[in-house]
């Protein structure tokens, strides 16, 4: 029998199993199972969604700010080297540049449109986490207010 121990958590577990056999003078054996979860000896990055749209937003005008969480799962500092968007999209984040083992910050991503029709970049988080740099794709629609001569109606047109 192998048994393989991967805790999901942190901290002391235990467990048994139950070997049955139809041996007369044993017919059951249990065995004792413990270990103890500790963090990764890395830094483990844990973003809150991978992916983020802002459905029609007006042009020269910007949305309410989407928020995403960075989490450091593992067991030595993150250390955030860079994050930036691309395209139509703007970061403000209140993450340290070391982000503490067990921790999170947050970040949000508002979109501002410099353009008529669909638009996209992304959010890009370089750190010295495995797989980094790490992207979030973003996505939006930008569209323009208008009225006609002599009506006090507007209409928009997101192209």
């Amino acid at each position: 029998i192998t048994i393989t121990f991967k805790p999901t958590t942190v901290g002391a577990k235990s467990a048994q199993i139950t070997v049955i056999s139809d041996a007369s003078n044993q017919p059951a054996a249990t065995i004792a199972l413990t270990g103890n979860g500790i963090l990764a000896p890395r830094p483990i990055v844990e973003l809150s969604v991978t992916v983020v749209g802002y459905g029609n937003a007006i042009f020269g005008g910007a949305t309410s700010g989407q928020v995403i969480t960075v989490s450091n799962t593992g067991g030595v500092g993150l250390q955030i080297q860079n994050l930036f968007t691309s395209g139509d999209f703007v970061v403000m984040s209140s993450c340290p540049s070391v982000v503490a083992p067990g921790t999170a910050c947050v970040i949000n991503v508002m979109f501002s449109p410099l353009g008529i029709g669909f638009r996209s970049g992304e959010l890009v988080l370089v750190s010295n986490a495995q797989g980094s740099p790490h992207r979030i794709p973003l996505s939006g629609t930008g569209c323009r207010w208008f009225s006609q001569a002599q009506s006090r109606f507007f209409l928009t047109s997101c192209g």
